[in-house]
């Protein structure tokens, strides 16, 4: 009998694991998540900051030089700001803990990284053909760093420990601001560009 009473106190003062552990929040800014305790989460948040500079800063200072002016400004309205936006949407939610901050990097690490496959299938295969340009090159250099970013964005979210115990399972949704923002983000701008297509 004081043995099981004895194993039951043991069991009731062990430590719990690090999924269970009170979330640690950074002293001088309380609504963000200490990144000095969850380096895993850090690290996270470098890599889409990484993403955001791939998939929109680097390809709009591009576009200027091969494009023009007024090109890139479309280009930037109606594609590079829906994405960065989205990019930044995932990094404020990551920073901040955020019940839905593995959901929108998930969708947005699958969102970049699917559809810049086989761009990079096409560009590789007409620079075969044509040869190859100091911007294919460039532009192939960035669609592998948004497919290797992208992947590992959504792979960091599903096996870095820190990650699980700064959100925990339990407390991770999909809320209706995540939707919004991927409607406004992905949705939206599809809808725009197949009216274009349609009507030119």
């Amino acid at each position: 009998m004081e043995t099981n009473e004895g194993n039951n106190f043991a069991e009731e003062t062990a430590p719990a694991p690090a999924e269970y552990e009170p979330i640690r929040w950074d002293e001088d800014h309380p609504c963000n998540l200490d990144f000095g305790y969850y380096p895993g989460v850090k690290s996270l948040y470098r890599k889409l900051a990484a993403l955001l500079v791939a998939a929109v800063v680097m390809p709009a200072l591009i576009s200027v030089f091969v494009f023009g002016l007024r090109i890139t400004v479309w280009l930037v309205l109606f594609a590079m700001l829906p994405t960065g936006t989205l990019i930044w949407s995932c990094m404020r939610a990551v920073r901040s803990g955020s019940c839905d901050a593995i959901f929108r990097t998930r969708v947005t690490g699958l969102w970049l990284a699917v559809p810049a496959m086989p761009a990079l299938v096409t560009l590789i295969l007409s620079t075969h053909s044509y040869g190859p340009t100091i911007f294919s090159l460039i532009y192939a250099a960035l669609f592998v760093a948004v497919v290797y970013l992208g992947a590992s964005v959504v792979l960091h979210t599903h096996s870095d420990r820190d990650v699980r115990a700064a959100f925990p399972l339990e407390s991770r949704s999909q809320s209706a601001g995540a939707w919004r923002t991927l409607f406004f983000t992905i949705v939206l701008p599809m809808l725009w560009l197949m009216m274009c297509v349609v009507i030119y």
